[in-house]
């Protein structure tokens, strides 16, 4: 959303921002937070921006629960919708999604998944698919995949949770180590299951192949990405947990870098198989051992995928190219 934000105000627009925390950081735009307790936050904001007497053309809320803080009058109102939040709602929750999404003029999904989730709740209002990467600048000549000499450098930056598929891929790697495959692991990010991927590496052939990085900075993420062969995160859905998108995929993809990503929620999206990397079951240690045994054996195919990830994300996922669509749509005149 602050990417959007900023965007918007570099783009000559005057833009307000009402946030849930403190931003932290001076921006381009308007901004202010509302640090009360959640039940009364809705309430609070709405209230606070009508003293404001802010009196937009357009309004994005990030969400269908940020619809009740908005104002009437508020322009065109666009809801982000980006995946889960959708998924599998109780007959309450579903009421509410409907009563508020009823107000929206646009509703821009993160992916068809997404969409078609949207869809059998609202099936009467317009709703488009906009690949959530305003964030992400072009690739520039320099982000280029080339072999990095040597051991084959394997990447996982995400959210160390059940539903990234790190445990199936901790083991199938640990497969290929055994078969005299060579490279090298790093494990970036922090999470919930962290202590215990850990552990599980640890005690495994695997150990003395892998590298946990924990947190890192914009900075050091970008060096990862510039070094990495392969991106490795194969999501799958874990209860009502799902990969509505995956930055993290078209992040890799701007540095020519080829995915192995899960075959479940929007990740195919993504990642297009046998194209811009592979799609496989993220639950099945042995489905990715498979993917994992034909990338590291064919460094030709491993190239061909990162220079096609390269390619499709100057041509649909960066950031200028995606908000320039929703620009469209959302009806703004740009010239004035």
């Amino acid at each position: 959303m602050y990417s959007l934000a900023d965007k918007l105000s570099k783009g000559g627009f005057e833009v307000l921002v009402a946030a849930d925390k403190p931003l932290g950081r001076a921006d381009s735009y308007n901004f202010f937070s509302v640090n009360v307790p959640r039940f009364l936050r809705s309430e609070t904001k709405r209230l606070l921006l009508r003293l404001r007497r802010f009196n937009p053309h357009m309004t994005i809320c990030d969400s269908w629960k940020s619809v009740a803080a908005v104002p009437h009058s508020s322009g065109r109102l666009i809801v982000l919708a980006h995946g889960q939040e959708y998924l599998e709602p109780s007959n309450s929750k579903k009421a509410a999604i409907q009563k508020l999404l009823e107000r929206a003029d646009l509703i821009v999904a993160s992916s068809e998944m997404t969409a078609n989730l949207v869809k059998k709740l609202t099936p009467d209002k317009q709703i488009e698919v906009i690949f959530p990467t305003y964030m992400l600048d072009a690739a520039n000549p320099e982000q280029t995949y080339a072999k990095r000499d040597g051991i084959t450098q394997i990447l996982s930056l995400c959210r160390i949770e059940e539903r990234k598929g790190l445990f199936q891929s901790a083991e199938a790697l640990n497969e290929l180590c055994q078969e005299g495959f060579e490279f090298h692991w790093q494990v970036a990010g922090s999470g919930p299951d962290l202590p215990r991927l850990q552990e599980y590496v640890a005690n495994k052939p695997i150990a003395k192949h892998t590298t946990f990085l924990g947190r890192v900075t914009e900075p050091q993420k970008e060096q990862l990405l510039r070094n990495a062969s392969l991106f490795l995160m194969p999501s799958y859905q874990a209860g009502k947990s799902l990969e509505g998108f995956g930055i993290s995929y078209t992040e890799a993809a701007k540095w020519g870098v080829p995915s192995i990503a899960g075959n479940v929620g929007g990740a195919p999206e993504a990642v297009l198989d046998g194209q811009t990397g592979w799609c496989i079951d993220g639950s099945n240690p042995q489905a990715i051992a498979e993917a994992l045994r034909e990338a590291l054996s064919d460094h030709q195919k491993l190239v061909a995928r990162g220079c096609e990830a390269k390619a499709r994300f100057n041509i649909e996922l960066a950031g200028d190219v995606t908000f320039a669509r929703l620009l469209r749509l959302s009806q703004l005149d740009v010239s004035s």
